[in-house]
């Protein structure tokens, strides 16, 4: 498995993704949506409801390598509060 300290590490030392970045085009994209875009908490309180569904959690088994593990809650959780958060 990929502990969450080590997805950690690596979205700290990756030069190319730009959190402030992945934020403004995100914003600019909403800005074109019809009204119908979801608030933070909706979007939260959806995303918790499907790390609890084991279908959801094991949708990426096809498309890793079989040796590769992939710890779904630990990345949920860099992902919610390096970027989530920011929205």
């Amino acid at each position: 498995m990929i502990p969450k300290n080590a997805i950690s590490e690596w979205t700290n030392t990756v030069p190319w993704i730009d959190i402030n970045n992945v934020v403004k085009c995100y914003r600019d994209y909403i800005s074109f949506s019809d009204g119908e875009s979801p608030s933070k908490a909706v979007y939260l309180a959806n995303m918790e409801e499907k790390m609890q569904e084991e279908i959801f959690l094991n949708d990426t088994q096809g498309l890793l390598r079989p040796s590769l593990g992939f710890e779904p809650q630990g990345a949920w959780e860099v992902v919610k509060e390096g970027l989530i958060e920011k929205l």
